[in-house]
């Protein structure tokens, strides 16, 4: 990583808003993997910890609305509550279709006259932000054959390709291509296909 990654603080513990803020989301992500909690993950969809931990996604966007917040200097704690935020989503969810699921189908609060959205639809108008939202899809879609046949449609595709040629081959969105070709290791034709089209 890079110097502002392996920063610490005066007492010798790792500063993780300098670390996410410096590491790209994918690369910040990595830090945290680990297998499936089956029990914990239970707990956090019947606790709704899933649902408070989504909220807090909104923050950053609810306190710039309508400005996206990524591009604003003052909101570095924010933007790495961001990044913390989504990996925690991923751990979430990872390697646990009852989760998987649960995001799939959750929606917002509705509130300040702006309706409920589905979560996944969040998700969706967050991509351009390097905050850890395609990291999030990907996986999700990499590990949800219902969660892929549903969103990975080749509107997104080309959202993802202009997203490409706009902010360059960054690791989160070339993860996404590779996210849609393959569900739990099976090639998925059809978004190969659609890939590969022009």
């Amino acid at each position: 990583g890079s110097s502002g990654a392996s920063s610490s603080s005066s007492s010798g513990e790792l500063d993780w808003i300098k670390t996410a803020n410096a590491e790209a989301p994918a690369a910040f992500a990595k830090r945290f993997e680990g297998g499936a909690h089956g029990t914990a993950q239970k707990a956090t969809r019947e606790l709704k910890l899933m649902d408070a931990v989504f909220e807090m996604s909104l923050a950053a966007y609810a306190r710039t609305f309508p400005d996206r917040p990524w591009g604003l200097a003052e909101l570095q704690g924010p933007k790495a509550v961001q990044k913390l935020v989504h990996v925690a989503l991923q751990n979430m969810c990872a390697r646990c279709p009852a989760s998987q699921t649960y995001f799939g189908n959750r929606r917002t609060l509705s509130r300040h006259g702006r309706p409920a959205k589905p979560w996944m639809d969040v998700v969706l108008e967050q991509l351009e932000d390097p905050l850890g939202s395609a990291v999030t899809l990907s996986k999700l879609l990499s590990a949800n054959e219902e969660l892929l046949d549903k969103y990975a449609t080749p509107k997104l595709v080309l959202q993802f390709a202009d997203m490409v040629q706009k902010l360059g081959p960054q690791p989160r969105l070339v993860n996404f291509f590779e996210a849609i070709c393959t569900v739990q290791g099976n090639a998925v034709k059809a978004n190969q296909e659609m890939v590969r089209a022009p």
